[in-house]
C-alpha cells in the first residue's frame, strides 16, 4: 500500500533532481530517502526515477506519477483540513474550479458575504476549462466547478443553473476595418487570422462558436489556440489575430490597443455550478452552496 510519505519524498525528489537535496530539505539521510524510493518503485512495478552521477532524472513513468502523487497529496491535505474543523464554529477551506466568466460576480458576492460573517472560511480559486474542472472535481479535490456552455453531459454531477447568460463578442485591434461595424457576422470572420480557445476547438460539433459559424467553421484560418483569454488578448494587441470570446473579461473600455464588437446572430451561453452528486460537503461549503442557492432563488 502506498505510503503518504512516500508521495512526498518522491515529489520532492522530482522538484530538486537530486536525492542529496532532496534529504536536506525533507531532513531525513540520504540513505533512508533513497530507500523510500525503491520500496515505492516496488509497490509499483516501475522504475520512477534514472540516477545519475550528481542528479536524478525522471522515466515516462516517473513523470505521470508525479501528476498522480501531487492529486494524491492535495487530496489528503484537502480532508484533514475538512475533518479538523467538523467540530468547529463553521471554518475551513472551499476549493472553487472556475471558468473564466462575468457570471462569477455572483460567486464572488456570495463568497464577499460568507467571509464578513465567518472569517475563519477561506476560499482557494482556480482557474479552469471544461476537461480541467471534471477532472479535479473527479479527483475530490475541489468542492465545485464554474462551467460555461458548451459542454458533455452532466449526468454525474449536481448542476445549479445561474440566472447570468455570457455573450460572446469578438476582440479585435484598434484602426481594424471590423471595428467600424456595429456587429460581426461568421462571413466577416472568414478569411481573417484567428486566435481560438483550444477547448472550443475540441468540444465537437455541439459547440457554440462550430453553431454560429454553421458548414463554414472548416473555412476559418486558425493561427493560435490558448486557455488563458488575457495572454491571447496579448496577442490581439499586435495584430496576430482577432479572438472570438466571452464578454466582459476582458475591459476594453478606455483601451486603445482593442476593440470589441458583438456577434450577429447573437451568441449566447449558460453558466452552471456543478459538484459531485455523491459528495459529502463539508459545513463551509454547505454554507457556500445554500447562499448561492437563495441567490439563485432570489433572481428567479
Amino acid at each position: 500500500m502506498l505510503e503518504v510519505r512516500e508521495l512526498r519524498y518522491f515529489l520532492e525528489v522530482a522538484l530538486t533532481g537530486n536525492i542529496t537535496k532532496a534529504a536536506h530539505h525533507l531532513h531525513v539521510t540520504q540513505p533512508c530517502l533513497s530507500r523510500a524510493i525503491k520500496d515505492l518503485e516496488g509497490k509499483l512495478g516501475q522504475r520512477l526515477i534514472k540516477r545519475r552521477s550528481h542528479s536524478v532524472e525522471l522515466t515516462a513513468e516517473g513523470a505521470l506519477f508525479v501528476e498522480r502523487a501531487r492529486a494524491i497529496i492535495e487530496l489528503v491535505g484537502h480532508t484533514e483540513r475538512e475533518f479538523q474543523t467538523l467540530s468547529q464554529q463553521i471554518a475551513g477551506q472551499v476549493n472553487i474550479c472556475a471558468a473564466e466568466t462575468r457570471a462569477f460576480s455572483l460567486v464572488a458576492s456570495v463568497i464577499a458575504a460568507i467571509q464578513a460573517e465567518h472569517p475563519q472560511v477561506v476560499f482557494n480559486l482556480e482557474s479552469g476549462n471544461y476537461e480541467q474542472t471534471m477532472v479535479r472535481l473527479d479527483q475530490g479535490i475541489y468542492d465545485f466547478g464554474l462551467v460555461v456552455e458548451p459542454f458533455a453531459q452532466l449526468e454525474h454531477f449536481e448542476v445549479l443553473t445561474l440566472p447570468v447568460h455570457d455573450t460572446w463578442h469578438v476582440l479585435l485591434p484598434q484602426g481594424h476595418p471590423l471595428c467600424r461595424k456595429a456587429a460581426i457576422t461568421p462571413e466577416d470572420l472568414i478569411g481573417e487570422p484567428l486566435l481560438m480557445s483550444s477547448q472550443e476547438l475540441a468540444s465537437g460539433a455541439a459547440a457554440g462558436l462550430r453553431r454560429w459559424f454553421g458548414p463554414r467553421f472548416a473555412e476559418l484560418k486558425i493561427v493560435d489556440t490558448f486557455n488563458l483569454l488575457y495572454n491571447a488578448t496579448l496577442l490581439v494587441e499586435q495584430g496576430i489575430g482577432l479572438l472570438p470570446a466571452l464578454s466582459g473579461i476582458i475591459n476594453t473600455t478606455g483601451n486603445a490597443k482593442l476593440c470589441e464588437r458583438p456577434l450577429e446572430p447573437p451568441l449566447t451561453a449558460r453558466v452552471y455550478l456543478i459538484w459531485g452528486r455523491h459528495r459529502t460537503l463539508a459545513p463551509a461549503a454547505q454554507l457556500f452552496l445554500a447562499r448561492l442557492q437563495d441567490l439563485v432563488a432570489h433572481a428567479s
